[in-house]
């Protein structure tokens, strides 16, 4: 464990919200998981807000993992393994967790499959009861638009952990995807300097580099789902969009809510166009990070 991680997890921290974290029964030697026992690694030295929420997120998405592999929708391949073996990559995540806590921003650790198509993306965020009593209906994506979503790079490894900002609007709105307009674009890399801090260097704009990429995005909501908790970006109707990662030939990927419709919207928009309603969901992988910095 590094310095800095050492030093982070002895400071005292705030208590979570109701909203953030769904409490998991713990005591000094296990934690219990569903039906699954097992001995605390790193998860036993991590902040409470971290780990409990770290827990919470990861049965969410495994259990809802598995009843697709054992429906035969997933391959056995996408079985998410177990917080253990998972803990030592979410720990390193620490550091940039903190930094949004210090900044103000909600924040979780998730679980994010790679690689998955357009298809099973809409077939995994179908059906779910929604915090309002509603049903989701799944993605909605345009369909003269559609590409594909990049296959995992290690066959044996299609899970990625991530921060996310899990505020229901993006924080930093009103700012494009190059970061060059907007009443928020002279502010952004002052705001995510302490992340720029963290990670590495990207010739991506700052603000493209620390959205969501469209997985990790679509995971939050599947996740946020199988909890109770109400969509992302699903405020007074749905109001609001976040800003993907990826570009596409005709302009920016932007994910939302469709509130009639419960579906998870993704569709694109102008690169260089800001709105007040669409903005910055700071997320950021464990592969973006400066481990030298760490």
């Amino acid at each position: 464990m590094t310095e800095e991680l050492q030093d982070s997890l002895s400071q005292p921290r705030d208590s979570v919200s109701d909203e953030e974290i769904t409490e998991t029964t713990t005591n000094d030697a296990e934690v219990v998981q569903g039906e699954l026992t097992f001995s605390q690694t790193i998860l036993d030295k991590l902040p409470a807000d971290f780990r409990d929420g770290a827990i919470s997120n990861h049965n969410a998405m495994r259990d809802v993992v598995s009843r697709y592999i054992q429906a035969g929708k997933l391959s056995e391949g996408y079985r998410l393994p177990e917080i253990n073996e998972l803990a030592d990559r979410a720990a390193t995540l620490m550091p940039v967790f903190d930094v949004m806590q210090q900044t103000g921003w909600v924040r979780e650790v998730m679980f994010v499959p790679k690689g998955l198509s357009w298809d099973t993306w809409d077939s995994l965020l179908t059906g779910h009861q929604l915090a309002d009593g509603q049903t989701s209906g799944g993605l909605a994506h345009s369909v003269n638009i559609l590409d594909s979503f990049e296959p995992p790079v290690d066959e044996a490894d299609k899970w990625e952990v991530v921060v996310i900002s899990t505020a229901i609007q993006p924080p930093i709105r009103d700012v494009s995807s190059d970061g060059k307009y907007g009443s928020n674009a002279p502010k952004v890399d002052k705001l995510l300097a302490k992340l720029s801090d963290k990670t590495e260097a990207s010739a991506l704009s700052t603000v493209r580099r620390f959205s969501p990429s469209r997985s990790a995005y679509l995971a939050a909501q599947l996740t946020r789902f199988a909890r109770g908790q109400p969509p992302l970006d699903s405020n007074n109707g749905g109001d609001t969009w976040t800003i993907a990662k990826e570009l596409h030939e005709t302009g920016i990927w932007q994910l939302g809510w469709e509130q009639p419709t419960n579906r998870v919207t993704c569709t694109c928009y102008p690169a260089d166009k800001p709105s007040y309603y669409i903005g910055l969901r700071p997320t950021v992988s464990e592969h973006e990070l400066d481990l030298k910095l760490l």
